[in-house]
């Protein structure tokens, strides 16, 4: 009887066995009457025997129960037993109480009597630490426990089945649903000749004959009793059968079983029982939120326990996280982590996770030897599985993350397991808790736990299988994800992007293993191009891009001209986010051009005009991407490609807003808006992670709001971050909150939402692959403090933005800070230095013909000169005028009624200016009206 993982307690009745008897509370053992010298170490190791008879007791807990340490040679324990085994023969006794399992350690193979049945409950074990995130668990298991005579907790070793029994039947006595509990341990039973009398020393029956059964039976009778059975793998259908007789025969009797898979028995009811809850990768945490998830808490209860000086803090809550992801919330892999404390900072135990030596981590040294490593904990399932169940476990090995069955039987199959006899394996091996089903956003999936899943990779380096192994894995994954990709329907629809989720870590794995010594980069190059729209989709830009350059740095493979033409536009569309992004696009574009002339086929060549266009916008050459988007839609009329026109208008109308060409602008937009299933698809036609229809409403709602239509392009601009949001694409999200969103608030003079978007912005782009759209981000957050009225931080804030997009080609960006920088420059009477910023910000539009700002910017360079030099009155009024006439050209209402602003302040400010403005301009662009302006004048 096991009753607890650390320490069985004394069992005060007296002990029988042959012709001798203990009397525990003497510590003495007696042959009739006349006592038997034992010294202490050979009486300890007697006492534990006598606790489990039938039952391996394993030579550390021997060692710990003798001498109380197990710092002790085995030696020492062998000549203990010998004194025992001598003691017997010197009183006359030849009978072999003591059995040697090899390798394991010694069992009690005699029939004990105990004095007495012992009261259950007083002998079952206590609970010597906290209880972590299992409450509702346990709460259930009461309801089912006073419902159902028969209920199996099934999961892993490791995940806490025995804890949980345990809690349970504490709650079931305290809340009087039985008269008493028993704890029977199956772990140790030698084999099933041994059960039924495990079943009666545990449940502390008399040895009245010699039918175990009818003694278990009898002792029962009518008591209403929890027997709980821990750790039943090792004897499921002896188990089962036992359980079943004697539940139909004692009435009144329930069992709760602990076991890695079913009994599969009559009136079993199944429980699974999941890991602790980790929070998401992408979440992020404060120290409050953190302990609401049940593996953080039980690690910091552990590792505070092991090192009273640890404190889960805001600083290290990221990496606790971490430790208890990669440990995917399993209890006892939790705290053998945690009590590693003493030993590791939390940023090395991380990182050794990352190897072997996770699984030979020592937990406490009284617990179970099966629990006192995780190499141990997987060994006891191991070593019980087929030989064709261990292959499987092995080469499934090489996947990371959540895997599919088509997957897994393509890979796994050999001559001796065909594939129709996988699914089997499978299911076996999912029954023995070795592999979990998916869950959530991983239905119809499996995986391997990943302390399983390096256990079983170490098996399989072991037995040579590796390389052969890992190749198939990388070759599936090629072929799979190029035929998913090129479904156009399927990239269409929302599992697309739950595809890409579930299939990113097969990608690093396949590349890791191609990419390396020994790999092969043949294969490489093949995953490395079905993978392009994988990488764009999650915005993983920056981990292809370093992919594909390594491919193409080593591998001997000559790509075709579509292929190299795929590399050559995805790499520009990776770096089109990040700092480096100017040099690489530049670099670029000339290969593109060449190789558009190598190859015809039309569809390469929309790619390449948009890989070309796309760079010459990003560089701010918005002449050519006018010219580009012109020739992308004649090359689409040209070869019949009618589905393409759709995003030739979405090109055209975002470079005509950038041209100023307002009115074009929109009736591009909402033309392109009248199809948007033709859009959807185009973003992965052009390899780049761009949702064209959330580009478009973008455009329609800048639209809207230069026309004046402030609160059309604010609900415009809703549906569109809610449809970015719905796609679950940080890259999406980001496109439409940065490209329109944001500045619509801010135009619109609603400074709140503005604030909640810029939140919404950051969270969204911290991957270094949208680099650019969170610095960008933290421009806007500077921008928002000058509208705030906070001039003076502003303009340091600004000032450091303006540094980092000067050194990022972020050129149209750049634009829009020298303007807000000069906005706050006058505000705090700065006025040579907001000419200086407006200067720059104007070369550039005039250079780079991005005009839509121009008209403003003429405005504002106007009121600084005025500010800096009040005789300059008769010129500024000019260049005011000049500036309304330009608006007033393009359709500008928003900049119209900006400049009639700014005209309205300055004539408040300056009397002479107002008196030439009135002059000057017989019908006022401002609201002041004649008769005010001559007041003023006359002040």
């Amino acid at each position: 009887m096991k009753v607890a993982d650390t320490d069985v307690p004394t069992l005060e009745p007296e002990i029988s066995f042959g012709p001798f008897h203990l009397v525990p509370a003497r510590r003495s053992l007696f042959l009739g009457d006349k006592p038997v010298r034992l010294g202490e170490p050979s009486y300890n190791v007697l006492l534990a025997l006598l606790q489990t008879p039938g039952s391996i007791v394993d030579r550390d807990t021997l060692i710990a129960r003798a001498w109380g340490t197990i710092h002790v040679d085995e030696t020492s324990l062998r000549t203990a037993v010998a004194s025992l085994r001598r003691a017997f023969r010197d009183a006359g006794c030849s009978r072999p109480y003591i059995n040697t399992v090899s390798r394991r350690g010694y069992t009690f193979v005699e029939a004990v009597t105990r004095a007495g049945a012992s009261s259950l409950s007083d002998a079952f074990p206590a609970a010597l630490t906290n209880l972590v995130g299992r409450e509702q668990f346990i709460t259930a298991l009461v309801e089912d426990l006073a419902a159902h005579r028969l209920i199996t907790v099934v999961g892993p070793g490791g995940i806490g089945k025995t804890t949980v029994a345990l809690g349970a039947a504490r709650r079931v006595m305290k809340e009087r649903l039985v008269d008493s509990i028993a704890f029977i341990d199956i772990e140790n039973v030698v084999n099933a000749a041994f059960l039924a009398s495990a079943f009666r020393t545990g449940l502390g029956a008399a040895v009245i004959s010699q039918n175990p059964i009818a003694d278990i039976l009898s002792f029962l009778d009518n008591r209403r009793v929890l027997i709980v059975v821990d750790s039943c793998e090792g004897m499921i259908d002896p188990v089962a059968r036992l359980v079943e007789e004697i539940l139909g025969r004692a009435t009144n009797a329930i069992a709760l079983v602990t076991s890695r898979e079913p009994l599969r028995a009559s009136g079993e009811r199944i429980r699974r029982l999941e890991a602790l809850c980790v929070p998401k990768e992408e979440l992020r945490l404060s120290t409050e939120l953190a302990m609401t998830y049940g593996a953080l808490e039980l690690f910091t209860d552990r590792a505070s326990a092991s090192q009273p000086s640890f404190v889960l803090t805001d600083e290290n809550v990221d990496v606790v996280a971490d430790i208890c992801r990669r440990l995917d919330g399993v209890p006892l892999a939790l705290e053998i982590a945690a009590a590693r404390l003493d030993a590791f900072e939390l940023p090395v135990l991380a990182s050794v996770l990352d190897t072997h030596f996770r699984l030979q981590m020592m937990g406490r040294s009284t617990a179970l030897a099966r629990h006192r490593t995780l190499a141990a904990a997987i060994d006891w399932s191991y070593d019980t599985l087929s030989a064709n169940e261990q292959s499987v476990l092995r080469r499934l090995s090489v996947f990371r993350g959540p895997f599919c069955f088509d997957a897994a039987r393509s890979i796994v199959h050999c001559d001796t397991i065909p594939p129709d006899s996988v699914g089997g394996l499978i299911a076996s091996l999912t029954a023995k808790s070795l592999i979990v089903a998916g869950g959530g956003n991983s239905q119809g999936l499996h995986r391997l736990m990943e302390t399983t899943r390096v256990y079983a990779f170490q098996k399989l380096e072991f037995c040579g299988e590796c390389d052969v192994i890992r190749q198939r894995h990388a070759r599936y994954y090629s072929q799979a994800i190029l035929r998913r990709a090129q479904n156009k329907q399927f990239r269409l629809s929302s599992a697309w992007h739950g595809y890409c989720v579930s299939v990113i870590h097969q990608v690093r794995g396949g590349m890791d293993w191609a990419t390396a010594s020994g790999g092969d980069f043949d294969v490489a190059f093949e995953l490395a191009i079905a993978a392009v729209p994988v990488w764009a989709t999650l915005g993983l830009g920056d981990e292809g891009l370093s992919q594909i350059d390594t491919i193409l740095a080593t591998s001997t493979v000559e790509p075709t001209t579509k292929q190299r033409l795929a590399v050559v536009i995805a790499r520009q569309n990776m770096v089109k986010n990040t700092a480096a992004r100017g040099e690489e696009l530049r670099r670029y574009w000339p290969e593109i051009a060449d190789l558009v002339t190598k190859d015809t086929d039309p569809r390469l060549r929309l790619q390449a005009i948009y890989g070309v266009m796309a760079g010459s916008r990003a560089l701010g050459n918005y002449t050519d991407a006018h010219a580009l988007a012109d020739q992308f839609r004649m090359v689409a009329l040209a070869s019949k490609l009618e589905q393409f026109i759709p995003l030739a208008d979405v090109l055209a109308g975002s470079i005509l807003f950038s041209l100023a060409e307002f009115e074009r602008a929109l009736q591009a937009t909402q033309s392109a808006l009248l199809d948007p299933q033709s859009l959807i698809a185009q973003g992965y036609e052009m390899n780049d992670a761009c949702d064209f229809v959330v580009l478009a409403m973008g455009n329609l709602a800048l639209s809207q709001l230069m026309r004046g239509d402030k609160n059309g392009a604010l609900e415009t601009c809703a549906a569109n971050v809610t449809r970015a949001l719905s796609l679950e694409s940080d890259a999406f999200v980001c496109q439409a909150i940065g490209a329109s969103a944001v500045w619509v608030c801010i135009e619109a003079k609603d400074i709140d939402l503005a604030e909640k978007y810029t939140t919404l912005w950051l969270e969204r782009s911290v991957k270094p692959a949208l680099e650019i759209w969170h610095l960008m981000a933290q421009g806007v957050r500077a921008i928002l403090v000058a509208l705030r009225g906070a001039h003076e931080e502003a303009v340091i804030a600004l000032t450091d933005a303006l540094t980092t997009f000067r050194n990022n080609w972020a050129v149209s960006f750049k634009s829009i800070v020298l303007r807000y920088l000069a906005r706050s420059l006058i505000a705090t009477g700065r006025s040579e230095r907001a000419l200086a910023a407006l200067e720059e910000a104007i070369v550039y539009a005039s250079k780079s013909k991005e005009t839509w700002s121009l008209a403003l910017l003429l405005a504002m360079r106007a009121e600084a000169r005025l500010r800096l030099d009040r005789s300059t009155a008769r010129f500024v009024a000019a260049e005011f005028q000049g500036a309304l006439d330009l608006a007033k050209r393009q359709g500008a209402v928003l900049w119209t009624s900006q400049i009639e602003d700014i005209v309205r302040t300055c004539c408040c400010d300056n009397p002479d200016f107002a008196k030439i403005w009135s002059v000057t301009n017989g019908s006022p662009a401002t609201d002041l009206g004649h008769h005010q302006l001559e007041l003023i004048a006359a002040m």
